[in-house]
């Protein structure tokens, strides 16, 4: 019987070997590693987040892009269609043709002055004044009207400020209409400045 005391406690207390030595491996092999796989998901959850805020930094410089591109698209044409030459040329020709299409009378086209247009290089505002008769027996303040739709309609670059009609001075009981426009056009280069590049 003794024996079997003698086995028994030694097989107990190698058990409890067994099971101290399965315990110091746990702790210096398996809760480490689980440390550090802790450490890497959360480093992961960072790297989630900061790809997260790249993404849509991305997407914000795409828009602007995207913007800028539709600028360039828009400056091309402007500098293209139908504006030969200086805004001075071919503005007060445009307001002549259409006035005479609203069969109205023009009293005068002046060019009041001329503005860089800021944040656009190489282009300017210049800004007009537009005095005409509202003659009853020639479409009244209508045909005034229809002229200046037909300016603003040829070209998105052109916008009216300011519309007004006043009583004639001279007493013939007319009105007279005065408008002011401001154009955005490309600045036009003299030809020192065009040698220069």
């Amino acid at each position: 019987m003794t024996s079997w005391k003698l086995t028994s406690h030694r097989s107990l207390v190698a058990a409890v070997i067994c099971l101290g030595a399965a315990w110091f491996f746990y702790r210096q092999l398996v809760l480490p590693v689980q440390a550090r796989e802790k450490d890497a998901q959360s480093k992961i959850a960072e790297f989630l987040v900061q790809i997260d805020s790249a993404n849509k930094e991305l997407e914000a410089m795409q828009s602007l892009k995207d913007r800028a591109s539709l600028g360039t698209a828009e400056l091309g044409r402007l500098r293209g269609e139908g504006r030969d030459g200086a805004v001075m040329a071919w503005f007060p020709m445009r307001v002549q043709q259409a006035f005479a299409q609203a069969k109205t009378a023009l009293t005068s086209v002046r060019l009041n002055t001329t503005l860089l247009a800021f944040g656009l290089p190489g282009c300017e505002r210049t800004y007009w004044q537009i005095v005409a008769p509202c003659e009853p027996a020639r479409h009244g303040i209508a045909g005034v009207l229809f002229a200046v739709n037909e300016i603003e309609r040829q070209d998105p670059f052109v916008r009216l400020l300011d519309f007004s009609v006043k009583s004639d001075p001279s007493g013939t009981g007319n009105g007279v209409a005065e408008m002011n426009f401001v154009v955005l056009a490309e600045q036009l280069r003299s030809a020192a400045d065009s040698s220069a590049k």
